[in-house]
């Protein structure tokens, strides 16, 4: 005969099931009417496994009902009802017709479920492989069109750097009959702001693509200033403005030497100043300075009393083709790259850059480069 402690422990091992299972009935319940919508076939199997799950809880309860019956917690009579030959057979039965309803869901929606689903996935994988295909031809399609960008800049470079150089040869003699040289002066110079667009456009692809190569030397930085200046210098003499190169110390003057691709600092130096001479009043002053910085770096700045930029765009002033107005003053073209190049032709010679500007008040753009001697 069990003993009276093993019939109590029984009892409680039966009662924990029914609560644990009546907890797990209630959570299939939910997830097979959430995953109903993701998936037939796993609402499927959690359809069985919720039957199976029925049936557990009813044969734990009424085994549980017997075994507290023989404690005395419930009457007695349950257990020598439950213990007759006809109701013992009441989890057999429930067992077996959890068998059935199992059979009849797997047979009814489980094959169902799986066809329908590979369906799905066929569908899902031509898809895949139809935008794959577009994928494919959009890139071979931006690869031509990249292409073709390329030889058409190339070709305008070379029809640019012709005109330029006819200019500059007619500069050297007596200007034909209706030609001035403020005219002259004026193509010259249009001339070669789109060929620094072109530039630009050349240089950035090249330093976005790991393909810009470097020809560093030893140079004073004021030199590229003044080579820059002399470039700018009629865009200045038409506005009436001013340049002003102020060094910090005599330290400037004489550590002003820095370690950097002389070609690449001379076009950065010319589009910040392009950009101070654009946008300053008629009148006003650019000032460029030249200041030592610790640990063997010499910044650069370029300062002009213009309309100032807000603060909302200063962080993307040097993004690729970002414009911070729709018109450009004074009808000046502009690309939206020469910033782009300044920072990547900057940041690729191991220096920084940045702006800081109060709208109504102007604009300071700076830039730093290494020294020789910086590790």
């Amino acid at each position: 005969m069990e003993s009276e402690a093993l019939i109590w422990v029984t009892a409680a091992v039966y009662w924990c099931l029914i609560v644990i299972w009546g907890g797990l009935l209630i959570l299939y319940w939910r997830e097979h009417r959430r995953l109903r919508v993701l998936s037939p076939v796993i609402a499927t199997m959690v359809a069985v496994v919720f039957v199976d799950a029925a049936r557990t809880l009813l044969e734990s309860l009424y085994f549980g009902v017997w075994y507290t019956a023989r404690t005395g917690l419930v009457p007695r009579y349950l257990f020598e009802v439950l213990a007759q030959p006809q109701y013992v057979a009441i989890p057999k039965v429930v067992n077996l017709l959890a068998a059935f309803t199992i059979l009849g869901v797997v047979g009814r929606r489980w094959f169902a479920d799986v066809k329908a689903e590979m369906t799905r996935h066929k569908e899902v994988e031509r898809l895949y492989g139809e935008l794959a295909q577009a994928h494919k031809k959009l890139q071979e399609a931006q690869d031509a069109r990249a292409a073709l960008t390329h030889f058409m800049v190339h070709d305008m470079r070379v029809s640019l750097t012709s005109v330029i150089t006819g200019l500059q040869t007619i500069q050297q003699w007596e200007p034909p009959g209706g030609l001035t040289a403020e005219m002259i002066d004026a193509a010259r110079a249009g001339s070669e702001r789109v060929l620094d667009m072109v530039n630009d456009m050349l240089d950035v692809a090249r330093m976005e693509s790991g393909e810009m190569t470097l020809s560093l030397e030893e140079f004073p930085v004021t030199e590229v200033i003044d080579e820059a200046l002399a470039v700018l210098e009629p865009s200045l003499r038409q506005k009436q403005l001013a340049a002003r190169v102020r060094l910090a110390d005599a330290q400037a003057e004489r550590d002003g030497r820095v370690r950097a691709d002389r070609g690449k600092v001379r076009r950065v130096v010319a589009n910040l100043l392009s950009n101070a001479v654009k946008f300053s009043p008629e009148g006003s002053t650019v000032e460029i300075t030249v200041t030592p910085e610790p640990e063997g770096f010499v910044r650069v700045g370029v300062t002009d009393h213009g309309p100032g930029i807000a603060p909302e765009h200063q962080s993307r002033i040097f993004d690729r083709f970002y414009q911070v107005q729709a018109g450009v003053p004074n009808g000046r073209p502009g690309s939206g790259l020469g910033l782009s190049f300044c920072k990547l032709a900057v940041e690729l010679q191991g220096g920084r850059i940045g702006v800081e500007s109060t709208p109504g008040e102007g604009s300071r753009f700076w830039f730093t480069l290494p020294t020789p001697d910086a590790k």
